[in-house]
């Protein structure tokens, strides 16, 4: 991958945050830019990260929590799909369960790998014991 696509990449990860006390992203946002052109396909990583978290131990509703959103498909229509908002550890965990062929794929791992944020950044919400479950909603 040249240097400015990774730059574009770094840049493009960044104007997709959102934040509300806490950073976030919405899965609908970020499977394009983890190189797959259809949101059915993103599904199969999607839920693989899901379950490497079950078995990791964190509580997945924490870290992959569904939402419905609106969204335009015409001049005056909106319809509602579902999402979800992700921490950077479910991002990191999508990544590491997606498609290795993908450069982006392989960007995004080790640009997770060098910024952990996910896993000090942040009080925990709603009276956690420890460890990393942060709550999105």
């Amino acid at each position: 991958m040249e240097s400015s696509q990774l730059k574009l990449l770094l840049k493009t990860l960044d104007d997709i945050r959102h934040k509300n006390g806490v950073e976030y992203w919405y899965a609908r946002e970020l499977y394009p830019i983890l190189g797959y052109s259809r949101w059915e396909n993103f599904e199969t990583p999607l839920n693989k990260a899901k379950e490497s978290c079950r078995k990791a131990g964190s509580e997945v509703n924490s870290h992959f929590h569904d939402v419905m959103k609106m969204v335009k498909i015409g001049l005056d229509l909106e319809k509602t799909v579902s999402d979800v908002k992700l921490t950077r550890y479910a991002c990191y965990l999508i990544a590491i369960n997606g498609n290795p062929k993908k450069e982006e794929i392989a960007f995004e791992v080790e640009n997770i790998k060098i910024k952990p944020r996910w896993e000090y950044s942040y009080p925990l919400l709603r009276g956690g014991q420890g460890g990393v479950n942060l709550i999105l909603c």
